[in-house]
């Protein structure tokens, strides 16, 4: 085994993109750019310098097509992870990893890990905010449930409130399997998408990001931006997310914040 350089990271990230998007221009499947993926080819044309993971989005329907079509379209060499393929899974949204990857400290989860981008679920928002903020409070709830099952250290919580919070979420979560937890999450992710709604919500994002409510048009029309020398599929009001998201976005942050999120040197890699 070896670990890599973020360059490297890159490289095998962009592959992964490459091959999803083989599979879903071929079964005409719907997807986009999202967060800090669609932020790097507005800014930079690519990836953010400092970015290590990628970051793709599909509307439930092409989401769920998606699941069903990509273990069989896609290289053997890639293992597409969501609760209906991985029980131990404690996530809403789905991950393609590289089989001849893993991280460091993956025997401390249950779950298959390694190198992987990741696929979240567009769903509609109800247009009640009571009704919509009632499902954002019940996702919080899964979510914190799902802490169990994941590599997490209440010392790393900077308040009181939260290290307690964590700790509960940690000794109920062990009475829920994931897959029940995932079910649920699905089951309020998916309630308002029989009818037409103002606004769509990602009820995978993290806890900080469950605020983001998105107008629906944001979605309606498909743009293609570059991104490390390819053309790949954007939302046609781009602008409008990457503001909701990230508010002065062409604005790089200071530069000890330029740093790679999401840990790529804790993968080693099977060659």
């Amino acid at each position: 085994m070896k670990t890599y350089d973020l360059k490297s990271i890159q490289k095998r990230g962009l592959a992964i993109l490459l091959d999803v998007d083989k599979v879903c221009a071929e079964h005409k499947i719907q997807y986009f750019l999202d967060s800090g993926t669609l932020l790097g080819a507005v800014r930079h044309k690519g990836f953010i310098p400092w970015d290590d993971d990628i970051d793709l989005s599909m509307p439930r329907d092409d989401y769920e097509k998606f699941l069903e079509i990509a273990p069989k379209e896609l290289s053997d060499r890639y293992f597409v992870q969501a609760h209906q393929t991985d029980s131990e899974f404690p996530f809403g949204f789905a991950r393609i990893i590289d089989k001849k990857s893993r991280t460091i400290d993956g025997d401390k989860v249950k779950f298959r890990t390694g190198f992987c981008i990741d696929v979240f679920p567009i769903d509609n928002a109800h247009d009640n905010m009571l009704v919509h903020k009632f499902r954002i409070f019940l996702i919080k709830v899964i979510q914190l449930l799902t802490k169990d099952k994941v590599d997490v250290k209440i010392s790393d919580y900077p308040s009181v409130s939260s290290k307690i919070a964590i700790a509960i979420g940690i000794g109920l979560g062990r009475l829920f399997p994931a897959r029940q937890l995932m079910h649920w999450q699905r089951k309020i992710a998916i309630r308002s998408n029989s009818t037409s709604t103002k606004n769509k919500c990602v009820y995978s994002y993290s806890v900080r990001a469950l605020r983001f409510l998105l107008p629906a048009d944001i979605y309606q029309q498909t743009v293609m931006l570059e991104f490390e020398g390819h053309l790949f599929p954007a939302p046609g009001k781009w602008d409008e997310l990457l503001t909701i998201i990230y508010g002065d976005y062409m604005t790089p942050p200071s530069e000890e914040k330029r740093v790679p999120m999401h840990g790529y040197n804790n993968v080693q890699f099977f060659e």
